[in-house]
């Protein structure tokens, strides 16, 4: 073939000598295309002609290296396209060259196509979902003129597609890309199409050592195994990361596509067999990690790659070819992944059946610790804060009482004392804080008395003992290390991260408001940094708490912009309507009284049902506010009422002293000025018993704003903020 491209006549029998007698005299330059299907017959006459002619310059094409002296290799990588198209802008969109390519072969084949903004955007994510490739994305841009681009976008990834045709006269295998992926596969060993078959149980990156405990079995040892998967990478039928020190692999969509077709044909059980090998690797991998104390899962971005097969495992093992035994502790072993990264949702979904198919023998182990565990606290931020939660947790602690696993009792004793504190229960609450104090006492370990700690400066705030809950909350800080992602936060939230939050507002009412504001923002710069949403949301309703009270109305407006995105964002629920809460008090603080109130009717008996009722409290008073102010004075007396006789009951005093204050505006706004100052009075009482002195000074304002000779003031000057 050389010989006829270059014009040679070959009278002899030797055409490579014939080919050689003409090279050897001057300068040339050869082209091979397509060189995989005669790779070694290529590569003796290359390496023959580089050693007779070495003026000679050869340029050869294939999927993998001639693995000859003095070779080059170059590889062509895929068409970048956008990593995410969220935020980028149209014309960036359009710059990249994979949808350029898409652009192009769709406009070719239907010359009055327009794309629009919405279009690019499906665009650039069929590129995606094709890895940049060429080939899929010309045949895909073709299909465009026929379905449309939104019709084309639902069918990628389908089976089908592999089937989809390109140009007539293009090569058998370039014209469908099954033909291309057929050409290859026909090209591979028997040992080489095995293993790549049996690489389509992993969903996105796998390792070396992931690769071979599935792919191996008593007929495919691991060194010829190795062997074939270097040979699928120089092929390019498998692509490794590019990422300094990632030492991963994955297969393109189409590519794993078409060889899980493959696996289904071999029969003999092999798919099952390769599913099974996957699933019980990654169990192998999550409970190693987990037995390091925690150091194994420390890292949850590094983790992040692999949710893809962690997934995918567990929907085969609790599948109906599946392993229910491996599921159950596959299932145990991932919580604290999905905890982890947030996954909230998904990782409720997971216990819950998980715990369903509990065997006896299971019951009562830390594998179900785990899984009541996840489930309560899954179910209190993410699903209303149901008794479900309750329940969960509760039987989490009984478990871990039974197994004498101190730190698991601990730290289920947080996420039950934050359940508790979320439905009202303060009283409930500081006794678990109290367990929690003696059980840290037991360990002996600074990390655990700070999280007790914690617990216990956050009941006395609850309850009102501001100068203890200092004291709590400031030891809490001194025994815990930085804010990181470590194995307190496995649960989805850090305890050194609320023990901050509580004392700002701490310190607010103990009369340092400027220090309040300080290490909010400083917490909330942290929370922000630890990817935690439900820390998020926590430090930004501290924040915005206390910017409202100092009246800092603007960046209120610009804290409450972001919780709003992180509780819809994660689908917090019960976080959502808090900030709907904070949009009624924010329009109170402007004036808006009308609007404030409407919000915070709809809103408040919401987020009751939620069973949140942390800040109902802070919630009501401002709806007795907006109701006064909006001439519905015996509408606010009846919140108020209603509110103190619910504070009572169930412990909560933090905010007696705003109440009474709160109350006695009313009072005056009623020509009652006597009866306003005595509620004041007491409220002066209250508050300085409690070393709240923040709210003493809006109490003493109140009282020098009462009028002396018992004349009633203009409305709406009694109740401030």
């Amino acid at each position: 073939m050389i010989a006829g491209a270059m014009g040679l006549s070959v009278p002899g029998g030797d055409p490579a000598a014939v080919i050689l007698g003409q090279l050897r005299t001057a300068p040339f330059l050869l082209l091979l295309d397509n060189c995989e299907h005669v790779i070694d017959e290529a590569a003796g006459i290359v390496e023959r002609i580089t050693q007779a002619a070495p003026q000679v310059r050869i340029v050869t094409t294939s999927r993998e290296p001639l693995r000859v002296r003095g070779e080059h290799v170059h590889r062509l990588d895929a068409l970048a396209c956008p990593p995410q198209v969220d935020g980028v802008p149209h014309a960036e969109i359009l710059a990249y060259p994979a949808v350029q390519l898409f652009c192009e072969r769709a406009r070719a084949a239907d010359s009055t196509l327009e794309i629009d903004e919405g279009d690019a955007r499906l665009i650039a994510d069929m590129c995606q979902r094709l890895d940049g490739m060429a080939l899929p994305i010309e045949l895909a841009a073709v299909r465009v003129a026929t379905h449309g681009i939104a019709a084309t976008a639902r069918q990628i990834g389908e089976r089908f597609s592999l089937a989809w045709s390109g140009h007539r006269t293009a090569q058998p295998r370039q014209q469908t890309l099954r033909g291309a992926l057929d050409w290859s596969y026909d090209l591979l060993s028997p040992s080489e199409r095995a293993v790549l078959d049996r690489l389509t149980v992993f969903v996105g990156p796998f390792s070396t050592d992931a690769a071979l405990e599935v792919v191996t079995d008593a007929a495919l040892g691991s060194d010829e195994a190795a062997m074939a998967l270097d040979e699928l990478v120089a092929k390019s039928l498998v692509a490794p990361s590019r990422t300094r020190g990632a030492g991963t692999y994955r297969l393109l969509e189409m590519t794993r596509a078409y060889a899980r077709d493959r696996l289904a044909m071999r029969g003999n059980g092999e798919q099952r067999i390769a599913a099974l090998h996957h699933a019980r690797f990654f169990l192998s991998e999550l409970e190693g990690a987990a037995a390091q104390d925690d150091g194994g899962l420390r890292d949850m971005q590094a983790i992040r790659p692999q949710l893809g097969n962690i997934r995918s495992a567990l929907d085969w093992s609790f599948g109906p070819d599946g392993d229910i035994g491996l599921a159950v502790r596959l299932a145990g072993a991932s919580m604290r992944v999905f905890l982890g990264l947030s996954h909230l949702v998904e990782c409720r979904n997971w216990a819950a059946r998980a715990l369903s198919v509990l065997s006896p023998e299971q019951c009562g182990t830390a594998l179900e610790l785990e899984l009541q565990a996840a489930l309560g606290i899954t179910l209190m931020f993410a699903h209303a804060n149901s008794a479900e939660a309750g329940e969960a947790l509760t039987r989490a602690l009984d478990v871990a009482a039974m197994l004498e696993d101190r730190w698991s009792q601990l730290i289920t004793l947080a996420r039950l004392h934050i359940f508790r504190e979320h439905v009202g229960d303060c009283t409930s609450a500081e006794a678990h804080a109290d367990q929690a104090v003696a059980i840290a006492g037991q360990i002996g370990a600074p990390d655990a008395m700070a999280i007790a700690c914690s617990l216990s400066g956050i009941s006395r705030y609850l309850a009102g003992d501001q100068v203890q809950a200092r004291r709590d909350l400031e030891r809490a800080l001194e025994q815990s290390a930085p804010s990181q992602r470590r194995g307190t936060s496995a649960s989805g939230f850090d305890h050194r991260n609320r023990a901050s939050i509580a004392l700002a507002r701490v310190l607010w009412l103990s009369g340092e408001p400027d220090a309040a504001l300080r290490l909010a923002e400083r917490t909330l710069a942290e929370a922000a940094a630890l990817s935690l949403p439900v820390t998020h949301c926590i430090a930004l309703i501290c924040s915005l708490s206390i910017q409202l009270w100092m009246g800092e109305l603007a960046r209120a407006e610009a804290t409450l912009a972001i919780l709003h995105d992180c509780a819809q964002t994660n689908a917090l629920a019960p976080y959502i309507l808090v900030a709907r809460c904070f949009d009624g008090e924010l329009a109170l603080e402007r004036g808006h009284h009308d609007g404030a109130v409407s919000a915070l009717e709809h809103n408040l008996p919401l987020l009751r049902e939620t069973r949140y009722e942390l800040l109902t409290t802070r919630f009501s008073i401002a709806l007795a506010r907006g109701l006064a102010e909006s001439g519905r004075q015996d509408a606010a007396h009846r919140v108020i009422e209603d509110t103190m006789t619910r504070c009572d009951s169930i412990g909560e005093r933090v905010a007696l002293a705003e109440l009474l204050r709160v109350r006695a505006g009313l009072a005056t706004l009623g020509a009652a000025p006597d009866e306003a100052r005595r509620l004041l009075d007491e409220a002066t009482e209250i508050a300085r018993q409690q070393g709240a002195y923040g709210w003493e000074r809006r109490i003493a304002a109140d009282l020098a704003r009462l009028p002396a000779d018992g004349v009633n003031p203009a409305q709406g000057a009694a109740i401030t903020r």
